[in-house]
């Protein structure tokens, strides 16, 4: 038995008799839908959720999984999001705030990369458990706090609470969610409903500014400050079109939350801020090309075909786009369901608003011309992902399709017929457009499979929409669970399982690596970065969407150059190398050496390594000698340097200089100067003495006073409530 399962069911019970009555229902049905979404995980004695053994196509993991039980379209979570799990996991245990990461890139920042998130709760909950509970409690609450967050906003709504569940469903396990489940975006992604639902509950005089603050201070604490950016202008858009959008207070108090739920995040923002506007990325922002307008209208079959274009998990994806950046389905029944709601319920301003904000997260996420123009002209926004607020196409669907439920019980089911007929012919359009492709493909049974299923929907819904349900139990338990196997048979294998010792698994080459302290590389794909983060080695290359500049500029000398995306080396000869103290270089066990200079330190079944004599000390004098000078890592982010030299001088570490660096000669503060453009320089006066250096991210004591002052003012702001004030159901 998986020794996560036991503990997933305490947790459920445990919440089942803590919640208070009208809780129960939904506590119990989503951490079942969770339940039942990584039961691929769960049926084996040590599975955890991971993507990784796509990793066993490139050595030294060759042959230690199969990598086609592996998801290469996660290939980010594999080798970003778990290493930095692992990595902050490992530093908060050892009693060490996680500011400076030295195994990517020369070092980097760790604390402000923007995703390690290490104040999210769902983080930090993490850290304390054992490694194996920690990867399946993580996502498993994820989909726990996103499904009950839908399930209190469309209860907010005025949706009767069985009919809710199918929103509850619809947005932790829908299209977006589900690919990035293993993401800290996810993180959240889960408190989008929650925000929205304070929102309202702000307006309605139910609750205050101070709470909301602090949902969305935890928001921006998950880990993905766009999902936050995105999720505010969601809640701003939804504020505009509500009656009570003429009270100027209503507004005072949003803007309130909102700058409260920034001073909170203060300690993660500000640090991130610094490292991101001196990042390539920043400075590199580009409005790319928009899609031709034939395929951006193809794009919307994903909401009737989840396979439309295949599974990378199958290995058969041929799709134009990202799979997990365009997923989007949130089952058939949903659709359905959604247009009845829309139909009957257009007397109801917020499910008017709700329809209002599906349509904004189609055209932005889709990049329609005209509001794609719009978004990139916004200050900050401009810079964003906005094909990731499809998420909200989720989420609006989720609770159109609830209040539609509600109706369609009750009789009230005006739109069925039309619903069926949309859905017929976008099935028809589907063939039409991509049968050929299917056919050519071999993938033809998978959209068969759906298209039956979507017509059995349809009937079902129309002939059902004549009978009166009633407050019958049966119909909204029998939808959820419909519902439930729909997304789990489209989106369950995104989040592929794995035993897990195979996860980083030590190979011999890993075994003899270990241990130096000297940098290494890898050619193209080997030892991809970031693993080495999990073994301790010390890498020149890194995978990070934040990247220095100032580390770009030189790492072009002899690689690729991407704002975004891991570049392999590609000039070997480059005496970057020497200086960034490249001693080991790990190559296929049949691959030759780059440069016939090197001499073969190691040869196993897994990987050949080479060592690079050229390599200069990490640790040396500006003038290039290395004599009367000794560095020790003391712990990431921490150097003590010794030296001993006639009148003293410049000394260098080749690590990568950050505005966070300080030094200190014999407790006197002495300033770290920009060495070569890129590496630490202390001049130091006198024949010998000691050095300690240290890393702590700008701004991060400023962000810490402000965030204090942040979460006191959002607890004060908890007894401020707008009056009670009725509002039209």
């Amino acid at each position: 038995m998986n020794p996560a399962l036991p503990v997933l069911l305490l947790v459920a019970l445990i919440g089942f008799f803590v919640c208070r009555r009208p809780w129960r229902l939904p506590w119990a049905a989503f951490s079942l839908a969770a339940t039942v979404f990584l039961w691929p995980t769960l049926r084996l004695p040590d599975g955890i959720p991971s993507p990784a053994a796509s990793a066993a196509r490139m050595p030294p993991w060759a042959a230690v999984a199969d990598p086609d039980e592996g998801n290469p379209t996660l290939v980010d979570v594999t080798f970003q999001i778990q290493p930095w799990l692992i990595f902050l996991r490992d530093e908060m245990r050892a009693g060490r705030l996680p500011f400076w990461n030295p195994y990517q890139f020369s070092g980097a920042p760790f604390w402000a990369n923007g995703q390690s998130a290490p104040l999210s709760p769902l983080h930090l909950l993490f850290v304390a458990l054992p490694l194996k509970l920690g990867w399946v409690l993580l996502p498993w609450l994820r989909i726990l706090i996103a499904g009950l967050g839908a399930w209190a906003l469309a209860r907010q709504l005025g949706i009767d609470e069985k009919s809710a569940l199918i929103a509850g469903l619809a947005f932790p396990l829908g299209g977006m969610m589900s690919s990035f489940l293993l993401f800290p975006m996810a993180n959240a992604l889960c408190l989008v409903p929650w925000v929205l639902w304070q929102v309202d509950r702000m307006v309605r005089g139910h609750g205050s500014w101070g709470e909301l603050a602090l949902l969305a201070g935890l928001q921006l604490l998950g880990g993905h400050p766009e999902t936050s950016v995105h999720t505010a202008m969601l809640g701003a858009l939804y504020l505009a079109l509500l009656p009570e959008a003429r009270r100027l207070r209503i507004w005072v108090r949003f803007l309130a939350g909102w700058a409260v739920a920034g001073a909170i995040a203060a300690v993660q923002a500000l640090p991130l801020a610094v490292n991101l506007f001196g990042s390539s990325r920043w400075q590199q922002v580009a409005e790319g090309e928009g899609s031709d307008l034939e395929l951006l209208l193809q794009q919307p079959l994903r909401l009737v075909f989840p396979t439309l274009y295949g599974h990378p998990a199958q290995a058969n994806w041929w799709g134009p786009f990202n799979y997990n950046a365009t997923a989007v389905f949130a089952g058939l029944s949903v659709l359905l369901f959604a247009w009845i709601g829309l139909r009957s319920r257009r007397g109801n301003p917020r499910l008017r608003a709700v329809a209002v904000l599906l349509a904004f997260c189609m055209l932005a996420a889709y990049h329609v011309p005209g509001l794609r123009q719009v978004l990139l002209a916004l200050p900050l926004a401009g810079s964003m992902l906005h094909h990731r607020l499809l998420f909200g196409v989720d989420l609006c669907l989720g609770l159109l399709a609830a209040a539609g439920l509600e109706s369609w019980r009750e009789g009230r089911s005006r739109g069925a017929v039309e619903a069926a007929g949309l859905l017929v012919a976008a099935l028809v359009f589907g063939w039409w457009r991509f049968g050929g492709s299917w056919k050519d493909r071999e993938l033809w049974a998978e959209p068969f499979a759906w298209t039956l299923w979507a017509m059995a929907a349809a009937i079902v819904l129309v002939a059902g929409s004549r009978l009166q349900w009633g407050s019958w139990l049966s119909v909204p338990l029998l939808a959820a669970g419909f519902l439930l196997a729909e997304l789990t048979a489209a989106h369950a294998r995104t989040n592929p399982a794995l035993a897990y010792d195979k996860l980083f698994p030590r190979t011999p080459a890993v075994e003899f690596l270990q241990g130096r302290q000297e940098r290494i590389a890898g050619v193209g794909w080997m030892l991809r970065p970031n693993a080495a983060m999990v073994y301790g080695l010390y890498d020149v290359r890194g995978d990070d969407t934040i990247k220095s500049q100032r580390y770009e500029e030189v790492y072009r000398q002899f690689g690729g150059a991407s704002p975004f995306y891991f570049e392999a080396v590609e000039d070997w000869q480059s005496s970057w190398l020497d200086r960034l103290g490249v001693r080991w270089v790990i190559s296929a066990p049949w691959r030759k050496p780059e440069d016939p200079a090197w001499r073969k330190a190691f040869q196993g079944p897994d990987a050949m390594i080479w060592e690079r004599a050229s390599a200069l000390p990490l640790v040396r004098w500006q003038d290039g000698e290395f004599q009367g000078v000794t560095g020790e890592r003391l712990r990431p982010g921490r150097w003590r340097l010794r030296w001993e030299r006639l009148g003293g001088g410049t000394l260098v570490v080749a690590e990568c200089w950050d505005r966070g660096w300080s030094a200190t000669v014999g407790g006197r503060p002495v300033p770290v100067e920009v060495v070569d453009g890129i590496f630490l320089g202390i001049s130091v006066e006198g024949d010998e003495g000691e050095v300690l250096l240290s890393y702590r991210p700008p701004w991060f004591v400023t962000g810490l006073l402000v965030s204090l002052a942040g979460l006191v003012t959002g607890l004060l702001g908890l007894r401020r409530r707008t009056e009670p004030r009725s509002v039209p159901a």
